[in-house]
């Protein structure tokens, strides 16, 4: 059970004011995290496509939320590159296939950790939101 890292804490209170689910990484830096901030500013951008879409027609709240969606994302990726020194950092995803935003979480992150830290990479993953499907075929097959 190890491993959990968006249920690492990175907000002593979170949202609401405990430290409840809502101070988990996961809380601030997935997916739905963005899709919920998004839709609360504007509940017509309830998905990711329709969030990037606006982002990408150069929509300035939006491209805000992106922004600080991106500094949470790195935040917690340089504590676990601090903490583990790990050669890679492999980040997945539907959001995450598309290159611009890993190169923007890689910049963010970079600017977050130590000197003696950037030599790690940070790679989107080939399967991309394939991953989990792919890896339950596997054994599903096996």
């Amino acid at each position: 059970m190890a491993a959990e890292f968006g249920h690492m804490f990175t907000h002593a209170l979170g949202e609401s004011g405990d430290a409840g689910k809502a101070a988990f990484y996961e809380a601030y830096a997935s997916t739905s995290a963005l899709v919920r901030i998004a839709a609360g500013i504007d509940p017509l951008c309830a998905d990711g496509r329709t969030f990037f879409d606006r982002v990408n027609r150069g929509d300035e709240r939006m491209g805000a939320i992106l922004q600080a969606w991106v500094s949470e994302t790195a935040a917690g990726l340089a504590s676990l590159i601090h903490i583990f020194n790990p050669p890679a950092i492999i980040v997945g995803g539907g959001v995450m296939e598309q290159e611009p935003l890993v190169r923007m979480v890689e910049r963010r992150t970079r600017e977050l950790i130590m000197d003696s830290f950037q030599g790690v990479r940070i790679l989107r993953a080939e399967l991309g939101n394939k991953a989990g499907m792919l890896g339950a075929a596997s054994l599903f097959a096996g």
